[in-house]
């Protein structure tokens, strides 16, 4: 015991300090006497291993051996490689080809015509045929087998390991001169300008707005009115419209701390996260279907990564926190060895959804190749840098990036940090990537406990087959009659016959007799349906008792051992040139910084059950420093175009060096550092900007402010904007009385009409907050599609805004809004009777937040008055109802109901 306790030690020693350096000497372990020999070659190194040649190095019979086993690599291994052996075959070296399997040799050395692998592949036996759909994998070619043929012939030289990436910190990929873009270096702390006695300055953030204001000739407008203020703060802050209470309770409180406590509450409101958190599903590009196939099915239970969100804003968690936890919150906790399941370690599986957002084809076999799974991990890159770095790294796909500091190797080592949980030659499918939110032997109890639930259920599935055979039986002898007697026997087998085995004369007699469809056109007989439910009644009871475990749709390490990484030549997943380490952008870390981003934050000995390499946290950690030159810039410039219309730095997902440059950069580094030194709190954020004079502003323009600063960068004035699309179509069921404010779980359901539009589907009680309805990626609702909400393909951080004719015909003329007409008129109805005077007041005070001025209400009345005139003559019995119909429809197209003041 003690040399085994003795053995063990040495062996941990070994692989904390050399790691896969040792592994790799090793070499053939079925071979001992090789296996020495490489060990006392790594001692005389000095414990390094030999680096392989580069390519450049290669002989000619190495280049072949390479494209040979690249073949091979691609089309066996899923049968002949490290998971599987099938039939004993191991294809991974040469020594193994040349043992062969349960069949032999795989190959004869000088002698392809006598090699079974050629053999095989040329007569399209291997890879199998009836497994090529399912795993992926497309033929040989021509040029492949040839390939094959050229190594056998020349010996089966072995091939040439892939090269090393170069040893870190002995590189220079970036110049200095990259460096001193002012994005890349560390936010200062600065300080703030002075002011005494300016009642105009409410915050800092005044102070160093008012400064460049005055230095440009300008100076803050006066404050908007309180019932423009009210609006404006509900409608920013969560999203949706003041009631005509609320409005009033704000006016008529004349105390100081008035605005100061409303900013308060609705900052903890509910609805803070409800319509903050939906811009950070923007940026993560959510979407609760993969989005790829036609099909377009549902990711079940991703909802869950949304109400995270949401949960997460509401509560202010710290930024950092809530960063580390999307991308590396299976590697906070061990949930295999847990003895109870806490509400953190399930929101921190839940987090990590964020790395699931992206489109994924790989649902499907025939969407599941190599290159469809690269795609993802591209995807995934592309989310992260433009969410989170506001950098474009997805042009450094193919080659070096053209404008900004990014080599195409680093950019192949920030997706190796993801290579342990987004393994191209090692790939989970989206239905396999469901974590159990249990324990292990919560899990075991269930699977045990549904097991018996599935055996009670066996009789009743057994009585339904039967029933469904018996009524398909008769339907083929209905079908039969109608058949000449020469044709029954021809037509008979032709039925029994599967789909897959007809031959084309067969599946024409089935289509012409009517006999395509059996399967439903037995479910859908009336008589069949009668039949069947007291057996569906009876199986639906015994299935409730089954015992759900909820599941987060998120993202794990494969393990603590990672397949190699490769950059890629012009981006193709067949051309690899070398293995990457995982690493950072070059240019966001410190000069003379060395070393890669890989942790050694376990021992990762198999024998231990390490089950994750830390990337990723490693990469998180790294993300949230408080020097970190993008993470807190990045955010809190997307807080303030939200409230001013237009980012500190324009370009919201591009601070390099084709992006637009700060207008106020010493006030965007004092909020940045800000964030971090206030905890991380993005309410303290959003709370300094609410209070700000900037905020409170009135948006009415000024010849001199126009002629001064016509774009209002140096905001002289609080810009207009237009609602984004959720709070339109929010606001709208809020003046109805029809929005349900549940909040999270699963997402209401949607429906697309006879016109093509897609709207909530009935009944009523589904009118949701557009953050919680289905978010289809090829099936967006029309409304929110029509007024510029993002299209859920990847991530967005800036929303466009357009003013075009499908918006004013939408709100005008749609089934939609015909129906949210009629229900507020009979609102209004139901609320004030019939005096068409309260009619128009409480209309206005619903929609507006206000009443209407007096020319309104006149115009209003007589509107009212001649539409019922015209109802009138034409017999209706409802002229009052239908009239006011039309001027709910008139106030919800007014340009104030969609814009804020």
């Amino acid at each position: 015991m003690r040399i085994f306790r003795g053995v063990v030690l040495l062996w941990i020693c070994v692989e904390l300090t050399f790691g896969a350096d040792f592994r790799g000497v090793l070499g053939d372990t079925e071979n001992p006497s090789k296996s020495a020999a490489s060990i006392l070659e790594w001692i005389k190194n000095g414990g390094k291993r030999r680096k392989p040649q580069s390519r450049s190095a290669w002989t000619d019979a190495q280049r072949i051996a390479r494209d040979a086993y690249e073949v091979i690599e691609h089309k066996c291994f899923e049968c002949h490689g490290a998971k599987t052996r099938q039939a004993g075959l191991d294809l991974r070296t040469v020594s193994s080809i040349l043992a062969g399997g349960d069949s032999g040799p795989a190959a004869v050395k000088g002698d392809a015509n006598a090699s079974r692998i050629v053999q095989r592949v040329r007569d399209d036996a291997m890879p199998p045929r009836g497994l090529r759909y399912k795993l992926s994998i497309k033929p040989v070619t021509e040029s492949e087998v040839a390939a094959l043929r050229r190594w056998i012939d020349g010996g089966l030289v072995p091939p040439p390991p892939l090269p090393k990436d170069v040893d870190p910190g002995k590189e220079i990929l970036v110049s200095a001169k990259d460096r001193k873009w002012w994005s890349f270096q560390p936010p200062r702390r600065i300080a703030v300008p002075e002011w005494t006695n300016d009642t105009r300055i409410r915050t800092p953030v005044d102070a160093f707005l008012l400064r460049d204001l005055r230095a440009g000739g300008l100076t803050f407008s006066p404050d908007a009115d309180r019932r423009t203020l009210v609006r404006r703060l509900y409608l920013y802050v969560v999203g949706l419209p003041p009631k005509p209470s609320q409005v009033d309770s704000f006016i008529n409180d004349d105390s100081p701390e008035a605005y100061t406590r409303l900013v308060d509450h609705l900052l903890a409101s509910p609805g803070f996260g409800e319509h903050w958190g939906r811009y950070w599903l923007d940026a993560a590009g959510y979407a609760d279907s993969e989005g790829a196939l036609s099909s377009d099915p549902v990711n079940k239970e991703f909802y869950r990564y949304r109400d995270y969100v949401v949960r997460s804003m509401n509560s202010d968690k710290p930024y950092d926190r809530f960063l580390v936890e999307q991308l590396a919150g299976d590697e906070l906790v061990n949930l295999d060895g847990a003895v109870r399941i806490t509400s953190e370690m399930r929101d921190n599986f839940i987090a990590t959804g964020f790395l699931r957002c992206g489109v994924d084809a790989t649902r499907s076999p025939e969407t599941n190749f190599l290159v469809d799974r690269h795609k993802v991990i591209v995807n995934t890159i592309d989310n992260l840098g433009s969410a989170l770095l506001a950098m474009t790294l997805q042009c450094a796909q193919c080659h070096n990036h053209k404008y900004d500091p990014i080599p195409q190797l680093d950019y192949y080592r920030f997706g190796a940090i993801f290579a342990a949980a987004y393994s191209p030659r090692d790939w989970l499918k989206p239905s396999e990537r469901y974590v159990p939110l249990a324990t292990q032997s919560g899990v075991a109890a269930a699977a045990e406990h549904n097991a018996e639930v599935d055996r009670d259920l066996e009789p009743f599935q057994t009585q339904l087959a039967m029933l469904h055979a018996e009524f398909r039986e008769r339907l083929i002898e209905e079908a039969l009659v109608r058949v000449p007697q020469a044709l029954v026997a021809e037509v008979r087998e032709a039925v029994e016959a599967t789909k897959e085995e007809r031959t084309v004369r067969q599946a024409d007699l089935v289509a012409e007799y009517g006999l395509s469809y059996l399967g439903r056109q037995v479910r859908e007989n009336a008589e069949f349906q009668e039949a069947a439910k007291p057996i569906e009644a009876a199986k639906r009871a015994v299935e409730s008792r089954r015992w759900r475990i909820d599941r987060a749709f998120g993202l794990r390490d494969m393990g603590s051992e990672v397949l190699p990484y490769h950059l890629l030549r012009r981006g193709n997943p067949l051309r690899r040139v070398h293995e990457v380490r995982p690493d950072v952008p070059s240019v966001l870390k410190p000069v003379g910084a060395s070393g890669s981003l890989t942790p050694r934050l376990r021992v990762r000995s198999p024998w231990l059950g390490a089950s994750t390499t830390g990337r990723r946290l490693a990469l998180a950690r790294w993300l949230t420093r408080p020097d970190h030159p993008l993470t807190a810039r990045v955010i809190v410039n997307r807080i303030w175009r939200r409230y001013f219309g237009v980012g500190i730095v324009s370009t919201l997902d591009n601070f390099g060096n084709t992006g637009a440059l700060p207008t106020h950069p010493e006030l965007l580094d004092w909020l940045a550092v800000e964030l971090v030194e206030s905890g991380w709190s993005l309410k303290r954020v959003h709370r300094l900007l609410l209070l700000s004079t900037a905020f409170r502003q009135a948006s009415r323009t000024t010849e001199h402010g126009l002629k001064s600063d016509p774009e209002n960068k140096l905001l002289w004035r609080m810009p207009l904007q237009r609602l984004d699309a959720e709070p339109i179509r929010d606001s709208i069921l809020h003046a109805n009385g029809l929005l349900d404010r549940r909040m999270y779980g699963e997402p209401g359901t949607i429906d697309r009409q006879a016109d093509g539009q897609v709207y909530t589907k009935p009944p009523a009680t589904n009118f949701r907050r557009s953050v919680y309805m289905l978010r289809r990626r090829t099936q967006p609702l029309t409304m929110l599609e029509t007024f510029d909400a993002p299209p859920p393909r990847r991530s967005c951080t800036e929303r466009r805004t357009s003013i075009v004719v499908s918006q004013a015909l939408l709100l005008e003329n749609s089934q939609f809004m015909a129906e949210m007409a009629k229900l507020l008129a009979g609102r209004i109805e139901g609320e004030v009777g019939v005096t068409s005077e309260l009619r128009v007041e409480i209309l206005y005070r619903w929609v507006l937040s206000r009443s209407p001025t007096a020319d309104e209400r006149q115009l209003a009345l007589e509107f009212l008055k001649a539409q019922a005139s015209e109802y009138s003559s034409s017999g209706s019995d409802l002229a009052h109802y239908e009239s006011l119909v039309d001027l709910c429809l008139t106030v919800l197209n007014t340009a104030e109901f969609v814009y804020v003041d």
